[in-house]
Order: C-alpha cells, then sequence, then structure tokens
C-alpha cells in the first residue's frame, strides 16, 4: 500500500512537472504593445517564428537600433552562460538588426574561451562584413600568427567570414585550413578569394590522397565533398598544364567513386584541348595498371577529344600492351 502510494504521489509528481515545462516551453504572443526587453528575450528563448516576429515588430516600431544595442550588451554578458541554442538566436537576431559595433561583438566572441562563442563570431563576420570587420579579422587572425595559435581558429566558419570580406592576403591561412582541416569551405574561400592560385593549390591537396586509397570506395586522407568541390572548380578553372602535380588527375579518373572519377575526366578534357601533347607524355609515366585502367574507361564515354588523346598516347608508348588496348578501343 505504501509503495503504490509513493508510486502515485511520484506520478503525480512528474505530471506537474511536464506540465509546468510545457507551459514554460510555450512562446508567448508577440503584441505591438510588448516590452521591447520582453520581445527579445522571447526571441532568444524560443527562436524561429518567434524571432521573427520579433524582428517584424521591432521594424515596424523602427527600434532596430535600440534593440541592436541592447542585444549586443546582453550577448556580451551572457555568451558564455547561455545554452547553446540561445547563443544561436541572440546572435541570428542581432545580424537583422543596426549593428554598428558587430566588430566589436566578433571580437569579444572570437576571443572567448568557449569554441560555439567563437564560430558565433565568425558567423557574425561572414554576414556583416565590412571595412571594420576585416580590420578586425585582420587583426585577430594577426595575434593567431604572433602567438602561434592559428589551430584555434581553424573553423569553416573563419574561411566563409575572410572569404566574405574579401581578405585576400589571409588566402595562405584559408589554404592551411584545407590542408588541415579538410572541410569544403576553405576550398570555396580560396576560389573566391583567388581562383588562378586556387587552381594550382588544389592539386595538392588532392595528391594528399594516394593511388591505392584512390581505388578504394573509402578515402582516408582527403574528404570526398571536398575533392567534388575541387573538381569543380579545375573544370571551369583549369590548373596549369605545367603542374607538377598534374598526374593525380589521372589516378582520381579512375577512382572508384563515380563523383571523382567523373569529376576528374572532365577536368582532364579541359586540359586536352590546353595541350594534349603533354598530358600524353604525364600518362606514359604512369604506372601500367593506371594507363590501363584509364584507357578501358574510355570504352564507355568515347568521343573525338578521347580519341586525339588516346592517339597521342599511342605515338609515343613503347608498352605493347598499352598499344594494343588503345587499338582495341579506337578501332
Amino acid at each position: 500500500m505504501k509503495k503504490w502510494l509513493v508510486v502515485t504521489c511520484l506520478s503525480v509528481f512528474l505530471v506537474q512537472c511536464v506540465s509546468f515545462q510545457s507551459e514554460e516551453k510555450k512562446p508567448p504572443v508577440i503584441t505591438s504593445t510588448m516590452d521591447r526587453e520582453e520581445a527579445i528575450d522571447a526571441a532568444v528563448t524560443f527562436g524561429d517564428e518567434t524571432l521573427e516576429q520579433v524582428r517584424r515588430l521591432l521594424q515596424k516600431r523602427k527600434e532596430q537600433g535600440k534593440a541592436g544595442d541592447e542585444l549586443y550588451h546582453l550577448i556580451g554578458k551572457n555568451f558564455l552562460l547561455w545554452p547553446g541554442f540561445k547563443l544561436l538566436n541572440a546572435v541570428r537576431l542581432y545580424q537583422t538588426l543596426n549593428h554598428s559595433e558587430a566588430h566589436k561583438l566578433f571580437a569579444i566572441l572570437v576571443r572567448s574561451d568557449r569554441a560555439l562563442g567563437q564560430q558565433m563570431g565568425w558567423r557574425l563576420a561572414t554576414a556583416l562584413p565590412g571595412p571594420l570587420m576585416a580590420k578586425e579579422i585582420d587583426r585577430r587572425l594577426t595575434e593567431d600568427l604572433k602567438e602561434d595559435t592559428l589551430s584555434d581558429d581553424l573553423f569553416p566558419e573563419m574561411a566563409q567570414a575572410v572569404a566574405s570580406n574579401g581578405l585576400r592576403h589571409a588566402y595562405t591561412i584559408v589554404r592551411k585550413g584545407l590542408l588541415t582541416v579538410h572541410h569544403p569551405a576553405f576550398a570555396e574561400a580560396m576560389a573566391a578569394l583567388d581562383s588562378t592560385r586556387a587552381s594550382e593549390d588544389f592539386l595538392e591537396y588532392l595528391s594528399l590522397a594516394n593511388p591505392e586509397e584512390l581505388r578504394q570506395l573509402s578515402l582516408v586522407h582527403v574528404d570526398l565533398l571536398t575533392c567534388s568541390r575541387i573538381l569543380e572548380h579545375l573544370a571551369s578553372h583549369p590548373t596549369s598544364i605545367a603542374n607538377s602535380k598534374l598526374e593525380i588527375l589521372f589516378y582520381y579518373s579512375v577512382s572508384r567513386t563515380t563523383a571523382l572519377s567523373e569529376g576528374a575526366k572532365k577536368v582532364l578534357a579541359r586540359l586536352m584541348e590546353t595541350d594534349v601533347s603533354y598530358l600524353a607524355f604525364v600518362f606514359i609515366n604512369l604506372p601500367t595498371w593506371a594507363q590501363m585502367a584509364y584507357i578501358e574507361g574510355t570504352h564507355q564515354n568515347y568521343n573525338a577529344t578521347a580519341g586525339h588523346f588516346l592517339g597521342e598516347v599511342e605515338k609515343r608508348s613503347a608498352q605493347k600492351e598499352i598499344i594494343e588496348e588503345i587499338q582495341s578501343v579506337t578501332r
């Protein structure tokens, strides 16, 4: 009997707690007469539609400036204390308001000991670019270089912020991020900052994968999405035909991962238009298995460009089996 009573009382208590939490989590109704401080708190707490309603309310009442100042101080005071969702909502709302001191808020967030705070700082810099923000980003990266703490800021969001603010002199920092973090945001930022230079440097990243790895379905030393983005860029912004790592494209073209092989073939097709003879010279110095795999792969997508290239290879090759394989494709 006592046990039953305890269980019953506990059940009632839990139901009351759930009911209380449900009521507590219910967003308030956003009205035209709502106090600005209360409205901002609701937006930060509940986000989503509540945040959008508060944004429209502040815009209608022409209070974006005052709200921006208040939220600036609110974030600076609480960004280490708030749970993640509140910090996310606060930064999202701040980006929609008048933000004369956005660069100062960036400086506060990016120097915090909280990783999420740092990421939000970089996101803020991406969303609100400008001369003051660019200067503050440059100051932060300079500090990193002097103190050897650059690894602390190699977030994908950092790369996006650098590109958004057009900091071309920070290209080498973004390049380091690509080679160590492997996120596609770094490749995209490099392409945005200097598309020609990126085309040359991208082959260095592709070369992190060894030929044997590319024959497998799983990649270890490179990221699949990053490689796909790089190959897309190279298809429209070809690297120099004299790039010392050009041969890696042939290994990608025979990869068992379709996205990589198709992407590499498109890049090679563009390069063949530039100097098919030199490309044939690079090709005949590949291992026999790689040459055979590439030639066999032309069976399905044989065209005039492929035929011209194989003809150049046939003229230069000294390997009987390679010549015979080419003839079996071209005849």
